[in-house]
C-alpha cells in the first residue's frame, strides 16, 4: 500500500500548516512559497510592492 498523495509522501504533507514568507515574490522567499504550497500549506507572503504580491497571486 502506498503512502503517497499527489506523488508527495504523506510523511511531508503540510496540509492545516501555516507558513509566512517573507520576499516571496522572487528568488528563493517565492522558491520556499511554491514547495510549501504543493506539500498542502497555507501561505502568506509578503513583499516590498503590493504589486508583486498582486502579479504572483495572478499565476498561483
Amino acid at each position: 500500500m502506498s503512502d503517497a498523495y499527489d506523488g508527495v509522501s504523506l510523511r511531508w504533507t503540510l496540509t492545516g500548516k501555516k507558513a509566512l514568507i517573507t520576499d516571496a515574490s522572487k528568488g528563493i522567499g517565492l522558491a520556499v512559497a511554491n514547495e510549501l504550497l504543493s506539500l498542502g500549506a497555507e501561505v502568506i507572503i509578503v513583499a516590498r510592492k503590493s504589486q508583486d504580491i498582486d502579479r504572483q497571486l495572478s499565476i498561483w
